[in-house]
């Protein structure tokens, strides 16, 4: 117990020595903590936008081609509201 009450008095008198050192110090860990949660938050921001983009847009490739078609027949299928793109 004895030692305890060593520890604690000791990091008292060591904060009533360097009064300005330790609210500096306080003020550094406050900013690295608070760009700290905001690193993480904007970490989970993209992940939660990624995984919306998925499940709006899926996983889908589209493929426009013109093999062996003239360009009218290319352009009149691109234009049919029948087909499939």
């Amino acid at each position: 117990m004895a030692y305890i009450e060593f520890i604690i008095k000791s990091v008292i008198r060591t904060i009533q020595r360097h009064k300005l050192l330790m609210i500096l110090m306080i003020i550094l860990i406050t900013c690295s903590f608070s760009i700290l949660g905001l690193v993480l938050d904007q970490g989970s921001k993209l992940k939660e936008s990624a995984a919306d983009y998925s499940e709006t847009y899926g996983e889908t490739t589209y493929y426009f081609t013109a093999d062996g078609m003239t360009d009218q027949q290319y352009y009149e299928y691109l234009d049919d509201k029948d087909t499939e793109k």
